[in-house]
This record gives structure tokens, C-alpha cells and sequence, in this order.
């Protein structure tokens, strides 16, 4: 849950490391570490998403075309949303 500004909580933040390393094989520490380096951050995302995940973080319209064809990747977004069936 978000706190009243709005913003994830660090549970929240905690809670969708523990996803999203489970989902791509790697230790949530290590996650959290590539995702404070922006190169390495970069690095992660073309390799789980390439240029369309890059593209999808600047457009929202992108994103939503990559979820509604990809019925793996919006399973994966409503983990880490909480939304959706699987989401908590």
C-alpha cells in the first residue's frame, strides 16, 4: 500500500524486489544494486524488454500495447502492481 503521499512504502518497495528478482533469477539484493547504477539498470532492461521496454517507460501507451499483447508480461506487471488476479 502507498503511505498519504501517494508513494510506495519501503514494504512496498521491499515486496516488489522480492517479485520481480524471483522472476528474473537473481537475489533481491543484487537487484536492488543494478537498479541504483543507471548503467546497469539500462543493462537489465534491454535484456528483459530491449528497446520496447525502454520505450515503454517514456510512453504510457506503449506500455499498456505491450501488456494487452503479451499475456506473460501483464501477469508480470499485476505482481508487481498488485493488481489483476495474481496480484495481492
Amino acid at each position: 500500500m502507498a503511505n498519504e503521499n501517494g508513494k510506495p512504502t519501503q514494504q512496498d518497495i521491499d515486496r516488489l524486489l522480492q517479485i520481480a528478482s524471483k522472476k528474473l533469477g537473481i537475489s533481491p539484493d543484487k537487484l536492488k544494486t543494478t537498479l541504483s547504477d543507471s548503467k546497469t539498470a539500462q543493462e537489465l532492461l534491454n535484456r528483459v524488454g530491449g528497446e520496447k521496454a525502454k520505450q515503454a517507460l517514456n510512453n504510457p501507451q506503449v506500455l499498456q500495447d505491450m501488456l494487452k499483447n503479451n499475456p506473460q508480461a501483464k501477469r508480470f506487471y499485476d505482481d508487481l502492481t498488485g493488481g489483476g488476479k495474481n496480484g495481492r
